[in-house]
């Protein structure tokens, strides 16, 4: 029994020594790598400066992360920055580079230097250094938001510039930069006292200039003057500028229809002549111009394209010169088809709708749009069902008075039925009095009770201005909107909404056009917007008051 005891115990000392566990390896790396100052290296904050390089020795091994997009030094480099390692001494080269005088350099590393194990990255950490006798000190700081939308615009470029003139942003690069963080906000630190000119740019090919169609632009109507406190803080308001327009050759896609189709749809202020014997062309209000009994035209325009319709002629070409404002554009040569080819194919007046039933509030005005412009509805022949049985009251119909092809129209809908919307053939005509077969379209009703209703109201207006109040959604999408002018408080009441987050926003409408306009560098700024800064939840079978009151320097009122 002695040696059984004693050849178990042998055993299981043997099976506890087999059992060899993994060692932890101790607590994960979170430091940061740092300079090794016992090494060689160019002491931050050097004033005249004349080193052909900058020498960074770290205490660990160290990798680089994306060089050209994470390293940003201000004022730019003329080259791209040539920045390599050397075991763990990071070595930027500056032989091929001519530096300003008497300017202090900040390079900004972001995430370029990680450490090899962890990837920490060392925070905020830049190099500074000044080819004259001092670093300067002042700094320039501010926010940059969507001019539209007055929300925060995160990785745009803010610039300073010396050069006071206005073409400065297109020719040359920038004595000062910063990026803007998610707030928004930018810091331009180390600047010399001086006075500059601002920009934020989103620069799309990476060249520190203005000179790009794609690009957008912020600029303030103020230069800011360092060391002037009053100047530092700035706010610049974002936006891309109308697109200059150019015309796409246009073609004649059958007789009586000419459509002229733009890069752009800012159309307010194109027109056209026409050096052949056609109808004269319109103003772009869509009103019909009788020019004798016998030559009719009627002009619109939807998004980027200026529809031409003529009638009453034949010819086989015709010549187009566009304008935009009153600047010539283009000139074209058109082949026109004949009325009697045309009228071989058929043609007919269709809508464009939904394939299945749409679900709509009781109180939806319903949208209409046809592939052509509408002169005359035969309402007699328009029949509207409800669940199957006809209506005694028809709906009232409205074409709208600049964009032809789409009509409205309202009905007292009542809750959880269906309605079936007929239009029988020839109940619609076109500019050339062709017609319609027969078209249906249907709708589903929904509950009074799954929606609900917002008062919006907008107070310490200006009566002497034009105000766009504006229902938004929390991702910003414009609901509804309704016109204040010559007043101080406008309001209105919304019916039948659906149940989510909203709030308000107030475009001062400087020109009156009932739109938001965009800006223009250097002669305009974008029109101002005042946008809410809390959200509301609309519950379903819910009333919700929305209110917003600006101050007379045409800002939100702190409550």
């Amino acid at each position: 029994m002695k040696r059984l005891s004693i050849i178990f115990i042998s055993i299981i000392t043997l099976a506890s020594c087999a059992n060899i566990k993994a060692p932890t390896g101790g607590e994960k790396d979170k430091t940061p790598p740092k300079i090794d100052s016992t090494k060689i290296f160019t002491p931050n904050f050097k004033t005249n400066f004349t080193d052909k390089e900058i020498v960074l020795p770290f205490d660990e091994w160290v990798v680089l992360n994306d060089v050209l997009n994470q390293v940003i030094v201000s004022p730019p480099l003329e080259k791209p920055i040539d920045m390599t390692l050397k075991k763990r001494t990071v070595v930027i080269d500056l032989s091929e580079e001519t530096l300003r005088e008497n300017t202090t350099y900040t390079i900004n590393f972001g995430e370029s230097i990680k450490d090899l194990n962890e990837g920490n990255v060392p925070q905020n950490f830049r190099y500074i250094l000044s080819t004259g006798d001092v670093i300067d000190s002042l700094e320039v700081n501010g926010n940059v938001i969507d001019a539209l939308t007055a929300t925060p615009i995160e990785d745009i470029l803010v610039v300073l510039y010396d050069d006071l003139t206005d073409s400065v942003v297109h020719k040359e690069r920038p004595y000062y930069f910063s990026k803007t963080d998610e707030n928004g906000r930018f810091n331009i630190p180390f600047v010399k006292q001086d006075t500059f000119k601002i920009f934020a740019l989103k620069d799309e090919n990476a060249n520190y200039k203005y000179d790009a169609e794609n690009e957008q632009i912020a600029f303030s109507n103020e230069f800011i003057i360092t060391g002037d406190t009053l100047s530092k803080n700035v706010t610049l308001r974002f936006f891309q500028e109308k697109p200059s327009l150019r015309t796409f050759r246009p073609k004649s896609p059958h007789y009586g229809y000419i459509p002229i189709i733009f890069t752009a749809d800012n159309l307010e202020n194109v027109t056209f002549n026409l050096l052949s014997s056609v109808p004269a062309p319109l103003d772009t209000s869509g009103n019909t111009r009788q020019q004798n009994d016998s030559l009719e035209s009627l002009i619109y325009t939807e998004k980027d394209t200026l529809k031409y319709w003529y009638r009453n002629v034949e010819l086989d070409s015709v010549d187009i010169v566009v304008f935009d404002n009153q600047t010539l554009r283009d000139t074209f040569s058109i082949k026109l088809d004949t009325k009697a080819n045309y009228l071989k194919t058929n043609p007919k007046v269709w809508m464009k709708t939904q394939k299945e039933a749409a679900n709509i509030n009781p109180d939806q005005k319903i949208t209409l749009t046809f592939n052509r412009p509408i002169v005359s509805i035969d309402e007699s022949r328009i029949l509207l069902f409800e669940d199957s049985i006809l209506t005694a009251n028809p709906p009232q119909f409205t074409i709208d008075s600049a964009q032809k092809n789409i009509v409205y129209f309202t009905y007292k809908w009542k809750e959880k039925k269906f309605y079936d919307l007929v239009f029988a053939d020839s109940s619609l005509f076109d500019f050339h009095q062709i017609t319609n077969d027969t078209l249906r379209t249907r709708y589903f009703v929904e509950e009074r009770k799954k929606f609900g209703n917002i008062t919006a109201t907008a107070s310490g207006l200006e009566a002497t201005k034009a105000y766009i109040i504006q229902i938004l959604t929390e991702e910003n999408v414009v609901v509804d909107e309704f016109y204040g002018t010559g007043t101080t408080k406008a309001k209105q009441q919304f019916l039948s909404l659906k149940p989510q987050s909203y709030k308000l926003r107030v475009v001062i409408d400087e020109n009156m056009n009932q739109v938001w306009d965009t800006g223009d560098y250097p002669n305009t700024q974008p029109e101002k917007v005042i946008l809410a800064k809390e959200t509301s939840n609309l519950r379903p079978n819910w009333e919700l008051d929305l209110t917003i009151e600006l101050t007379p320097q045409g800002v939100e009122k702190k409550q």
